[in-house]
């Protein structure tokens, strides 16, 4: 599971030279993926 912080920090540092409305799209997907995800129990 190591990394995937890494990884998600990346996408949004990259997105956000790109596109400020994709990035604001993605951290809302990554806000609820981790709250399922704490849901969840992962």
């Amino acid at each position: 599971m190591g990394g995937s912080a890494e990884v998600v920090a990346g996408g949004i540092m990259y997105m956000m030279t790109k596109n400020v409305k994709f990035l604001f799209g993605f951290a809302i997907i990554s806000t609820f993926i981790t709250i399922g995800m704490s849901v969840a129990g992962y």
